[in-house]
């Protein structure tokens, strides 16, 4: 190999290298965001799930909707359980718990505990 033609070798060696490192970078930054973003969504579901609204307003299509879509989030799919699980606990008694909420949280326990 001649020496322009090494040089021409390390020059697009170094520029291959720098780009697949800006797509490394790329991609592991949008995988940070992902489960940033991800990780924010489920933790407002949960608030919203267990803090009623201020005026006290029924809010029970809002909790069945928000148990629902606790499904999607696979990452937090054995802490979910253990939230809904100890939900169903403290609420057994509570008079507030429509049936249809009791109902939705069973269907999302069984869909989570299926895998």
């Amino acid at each position: 190999m001649t020496t322009p033609e090494l040089f021409t070798f390390i020059g697009v060696t170094i520029t291959g290298a720098t780009l697949l490192w800006q797509i490394v970078q790329f991609s592991l930054n949008k995988n940070t965001e992902a489960k940033s973003r991800q990780f924010e969504i489920y933790h407002r579901m949960i608030k919203e799930l267990v803090e009623p609204p201020e005026k006290g307003a029924t809010y029970i299509d809002k909790q069945c909707a928000v148990v629902f879509e606790l499904r999607r989030f696979k990452r937090y799919r054995a802490l979910t359980i253990r939230i809904l699980d100890g939900l169903k606990q403290d609420w057994k008694d509570d008079p507030r718990i429509r049936p249809r909420l009791n109902d939705e949280i069973d269907l999302t326990l069984n869909y989570l505990r299926k895998g």
